[in-house]
């Protein structure tokens, strides 16, 4: 919106400076300001992206400008939910090929006795013809 507001190009980093809080970082401030909480000393405010050296703020996960990981306790969190994805992934494929093959069966049972079926009809019609009735079909 501000990009639009302001003419800012969609490579502009101008809108970095004036979004950079979060509505938790908002809050905080808001009960630091009439001593509600305590200000944590032992927690940066901002954290610097190893690989852009941009400022995030300390609760970030990704960076607000390339969105790289900026703690590796993230990324190594990031990658074991990425590995258990991949293995329910996995699994939901595994249980589609079973309904897809399932359902193949279920056709082919349902074609074999229908033609069951009708062989039987068939006969029974013929031993009818054999016994003198007049049979239209």
């Amino acid at each position: 919106m501000l990009r639009n507001v302001y003419d800012w190009s969609k490579n502009s980093d101008d809108p970095s400076t004036y979004i950079h809080s979060s509505g938790e970082a908002v809050k905080k401030a808001l009960l630091q300001k009439p001593g509600v909480q305590q200000i944590s000393e032992t927690e940066p405010k901002v954290i610097m992206c190893p690989r852009c050296k941009c400022p995030n703020e300390s609760t970030a996960t990704l960076c607000v400008k390339c969105k790289s990981v900026l703690r590796l306790q993230d990324a190594v969190s990031i990658s074991t939910v990425q590995k258990e994805l991949d293995k329910q992934r996995q699994h939901l494929s595994s249980l589609s090929s079973q309904v897809a093959r399932l359902t193949y069966e279920m056709k082919l049972r349902t074609r074999t006795n229908f033609q069951t079926s009708e062989v039987k009809e068939n006969k029974t019609l013929k031993q009818l013809k054999d016994e003198g009735f007049a049979i239209d079909k």
